[in-house]
């Protein structure tokens, strides 16, 4: 006949049952335990309030930062436009009459002499 083993393993978790019921008993380690899942679930919720902070301060900066590149966009369009209503002749041709640098209506030619005495009749 086969011998039945009747003690129990050291790592059985039977084994350890005395010990555990012996340290957490009591309405004393009761409070303990609820004072110790309410810091640790404290300790969670605080952290992750902490991130969440984080994370709407990221996302304000993020629509921040569009709306200034929005805004620097439309500074951009805006001197294009300047810089080639700017290359225009017309534009160029305007700017140099305000300035007192027209092109006179009225040519005045002055032939040298030397053109003269060839375009002169000979005597």
């Amino acid at each position: 006949m086969l011998q039945r083993i009747t003690t129990t393993p050291s790592t059985a978790p039977g084994r350890l049952d005395g010990w555990r019921r012996g340290l957490l008993t009591g309405a004393s380690s009761a409070l303990l335990r609820y004072i110790l899942i309410i810091a640790v679930l404290s300790a969670v919720g605080c952290l992750y309030f902490l991130e969440m902070n984080r994370l709407s301060d990221l996302h304000e900066q993020i629509i921040n930062l569009r709306k200034q590149a929005d805004l620097l966009e439309q500074d951009n369009i805006e001197l294009t436009r300047q810089w080639a209503r700017w290359n225009t002749p017309s534009y160029i041709e305007a700017q140099a009459e305000a300035a007192g640098y027209t092109t006179p209506a009225v040519v005045i030619r002055v032939e040298s002499r030397a053109a003269a005495a060839n375009a002169a009749p000979a005597h």
